[in-house]
């Protein structure tokens, strides 16, 4: 009897050390949401889930890579996917999620994930408004964004293929304008508090920006 009571207690302690084990294990791999911001090659190797605009996408057999960011930040996510079933769900301006081991090397910040269905779109393109004055004060940050802008639209042109116009919005006292152009024989249409949807571009030799409407 001595002896089976031994062996069972001997048992309860495998027992309950396999789980604690186990415990320290999944914790150990837990997932830590981590803003665009605050990545930090510390966190090299860990498992995490962050967010961004997507920047960027280029094509690499039936894979390619994905850049994310973000306005408050100049840290970026570059992520491989090996695997890309539909290559049009991927259009600059969209939001997404993202979960895997960060990896880092030399200042970047990589992921390596096997197919999209560790990312998840939270905003397609022109879901949310760009106030103008974030718009007006990161302009390269936002270049070949497909986005959404609000104000009111003034100084209507129309010429043979293209219409011309400027949005603009006085926010807390200061002036923001942006030159919007709609190819076609479509007319812009004006009026207060518009929301426009195009392509925004920018060109830093200039200092010049615009949206193509969309």
């Amino acid at each position: 009897m001595k002896t089976e009571a031994r062996l069972l207690s001997f048992l309860c302690i495998v027992v309950i050390a396999g789980l604690i084990a186990l415990y320290i294990v999944a914790v150990s791999v837990e997932t830590v949401n981590t803003p665009l911001s605050e990545l930090d090659p510390s966190l090299a190797g860990s498992k995490i889930s962050t967010q961004g605009l997507l920047l960027a996408v280029s094509s690499s057999g039936q894979g390619g890579w994905l850049t994310l960011g973000s306005p408050s930040t100049s840290n970026t996510l570059e992520i491989h996917v090996k695997w890309i079933e539909n290559g049009n769900d991927f259009v600059p301006g969209s939001r997404w999620a993202v979960e895997g081991e960060l990896l880092s090397e030399k200042g970047r910040y990589m992921m390596f994930l096997p197919d999209t269905s560790f990312l998840t779109l939270l905003e397609s393109p022109g879901e949310t408004v760009i106030p103008l004055d974030t718009l007006c004060k990161a302009p390269r940050f936002y270049e070949g964004m497909s986005i959404s802008v609000e104000g009111d639209v003034t100084s209507i042109y129309k010429y043979t293929n293209h219409s011309m116009a400027h949005i603009e919005k006085n926010i807390d006292g200061d002036f923001f304008s942006l030159r919007c152009i709609r190819f076609g024989t479509e007319e812009i249409i004006g009026g207060k508090d518009v929301t426009l949807h195009g392509v925004f571009q920018y060109d830093p030799t200039r200092a010049s920006y615009r949206l193509i409407i969309i």
